[in-house]
């Protein structure tokens, strides 16, 4: 569990009638905007709408991968990533127990073995 915890944010950044805010991650819902910056974890699955040329992720929380990604529009961002730079705007496509992370530890494929 602690490790969960430990790729799992507490709060998201969300666009909610017009204005940015700053919610718990929990209360993050299909069809939000969220905004991902360095340093931060996806809280949810997303697709990319837009982001920062330099924008850059990495998976290892969640699929273990030590390669890191630079997703462009409409790529896939997984619940878990950590924007490693830049930054990017997205639609939320999944939540809770939809997401990539929950079908990887519901296939006994999380956590990622080092």
């Amino acid at each position: 569990m602690r490790t969960f915890a430990a790729s799992v944010p507490e709060d998201a950044l969300v666009l909610r009638e017009g204005e940015w805010c700053d919610v718990e991650a929990s209360s993050v819902v299909r069809g939000d905007v969220v905004l991902l910056q360095e340093g931060e974890t996806a809280p949810a699955d997303f697709s990319v709408l837009s982001s920062t040329d330099d924008f850059e992720i990495s998976l290892k929380a969640v699929n273990g991968s030590r390669m890191t990604h630079r997703p462009g529009p409409e790529a896939q961002v997984a619940l878990g990533a950590v924007c490693l730079r830049g930054n990017c705007r997205g639609v939320v496509t999944a939540i809770a127990d939809e997401t990539l992370l929950a079908q990887r530890l519901r296939d006994g494929k999380w956590p990622p073995r080092s």
